[in-house]
């Protein structure tokens, strides 16, 4: 066990960390990486729903039905900043020495062709004529003209949150993120004529995430006749964890003070926790359409929160019953455990410890996930994971995964579907009470990385994944989507894609 000295503990405490919490993130350290033990990937009529037409249909019409009677928030993690989006826009300007070579000839390395692609199309870019007209226009065809493009868009949007960042542009406005997402909303979260928004940022930011929005809610609410409300929270310095040295000491910088850094997207749980609502979506910022396609988006998201609805109560049934003594058809609910919750009930259980078994099953939050097939895309996918001696699915990243084990590395490659953070949950139980989700977290699902500081190795550790063992032990619920729904912006040449452009 480490010692804190007192000028330690007093900086635990400025935090708003316990001293016993951090002693528990050193002891996890000296415990190292806890994988997930992976037993098979989930497939279609292996852990993963699809429906037709006439479903899909059916499900809308039910929480179109179904939606003004409950809250219905969206949450959306956005305080990522863009300067990954144009990474290779840094090195460039690290790496290029016109006194060297031209142009063309640094383009023709191969580790330049995105530099490449972005510098072909940077006429399809959302912002491309704000930035074209800070530049001397009669300069738009030398080298000059592309390299102040490049120093110009990365002075506007390279240390800025991806949120505020220009998505899409259209005949008479161009949209940030989160502009964009405020209009997809529409089309599917809004109940009694109110949509509500909560997106996760920086606390430096609020004042440009309220500016950026401001106009666009007004119009909303004057055209639409519809109330757009956001809350804004951060993630809060007290889920920072602890780094240490290689050696598993607490890492220390030039002064002396201990280093903590961000605990990871899990670090949202608190945030998530916090939305007072029935239904809540989840999704990324940078995962969004153009207006034209919204609708189809859409689509889905409702046929999700349809099939969340239509099992939620069902459950709610089930408890309402064993909790009123009321005659139960055992088969019939074993079997909604199996083929529905995907729940493998003992078969030594009888009598009122079945019953107990079963409520412990039914009173928790649950989450419907929409799931596309794989595309080497990078993110967790859908698997059957061995947790404490259950089979339970699970969503899996590969830093979860030991692949140094070449069974565990054949099944998460040999995964068919990936998780594009499309997520319905319900947070509240039979009663209308919500759930404190953090009961329902695997706090051994944490990440342990390296990482380094003004050049010095260390370790990094991050809490269990929002999506992954944040929610390890939530009633969870894979349900193939089509790709089309999964439009991501990881690098600024995303945005020069024809599905960007309207």
């Amino acid at each position: 066990m480490y010692k804190f000295s007192s000028n330690e503990i007093k900086q635990i405490e400025i935090k708003g960390l316990q001293v016993n919490e951090v002693q528990r993130q050193l002891d996890l350290f000296q415990k190292g990486e806890a994988f997930t033990s992976l037993l098979r990937p989930a497939t279609l009529e292996d852990g993963i729903v699809a429906f037709n037409d006439q479903q899909a249909s059916d499900l809308i019409e039910f929480y179109k039905s179904a939606k003004n009677s409950m809250t219905i928030s969206r949450f959306v993690p956005s305080s990522g900043m863009a300067t990954r989006m144009f990474k290779f826009l840094y090195y460039f300007l690290d790496n290029f020495d016109s006194q060297k070579e031209t142009l063309n000839q640094y383009l023709d390395q191969e580790k330049t062709y995105k530099l490449g692609v972005f510098l072909s199309g940077i006429k399809k870019l959302p912002f491309y004529e704000k930035i074209f007209n800070q530049i001397d226009s009669s300069k738009n065809v030398n080298l000059e003209f592309r390299y102040r493009f490049i120093q110009k868009t990365l002075e506007s949007y390279g240390k800025i949150p991806k949120g505020l960042i220009p998505f899409h542009r259209y005949e008479n406005e161009t949209r940030t993120a989160v502009q964009e997402q405020l209009k997809f909303g529409l089309h599917f979260a809004v109940s009694n004529q109110k949509a509500h928004h909560h997106f996760t940022i920086s606390s430096v930011m609020e004042k440009e995430f309220e500016q950026n929005t401001a106009d666009l809610i007004k119009k909303i609410k004057k055209e639409k006749k519809i109330d757009i409300q956001i809350d804004f929270s951060f993630q809060h310095s007290s889920t920072d964890t602890i780094a240490t040295s290689l050696n598993g000491e607490p890492f220390k910088d030039n002064q002396g003070q201990m280093i903590f850094r961000a605990g990871g997207h899990g670090s949202l749980l608190n945030n998530l926790n916090s939305i007072d609502a029935d239904i809540v979506f989840i999704n990324n910022i940078d995962n969004i359409t153009t207006s034209k396609d919204h609708p189809k988006a859409a689509y889905y998201k409702q046929m999700l929160a349809g099939y969340l609805l239509k099992v939620q109560e069902q459950i709610f049934r089930y408890v309402q019953d064993i909790e009123n003594n009321k005659e139960i058809d055992i088969d019939k609910m074993l079997t909604f455990c199996n083929e529905t919750l995907h729940i493998d009930v003992p078969k030594s259980l009888t009598g009122s410890a079945l019953l107990h078994f079963l409520m412990n099953k039914f009173k928790r939050p649950i989450r419907v996930c929409g799931m596309v097939k794989n595309e080497n895309e990078p993110g967790g996918g859908p698997f059957w994971v061995n947790n404490k001696g259950e089979q339970i699915l699970q969503i899996v990243e590969g830093a979860q995964v030991d692949t140094s084990d070449n069974k565990q590395k054949t099944i998460f490659k040999s995964s068919t579907h990936f998780n594009p953070v499309d997520i319905v949950c319900g947070l509240k139980d039979h009663k209308g009470k919500s759930f404190d989700l953090h009961q329902y977290c695997d706090p051994d699902s944490y990440f342990i990385t390296e990482k380094t500081h003004l050049g010095r190795p260390l370790m990094a550790l991050e809490h269990p994944g929002l999506w992954n063992g944040a929610m390890a032990y939530w009633n969870t619920i894979f349900v193939e989507v089509p790709i089309a729904t999964f439009n991501p912006v990881k690098i600024i040449n995303d945005l020069l894609r024809p599905a960007h452009q309207s």
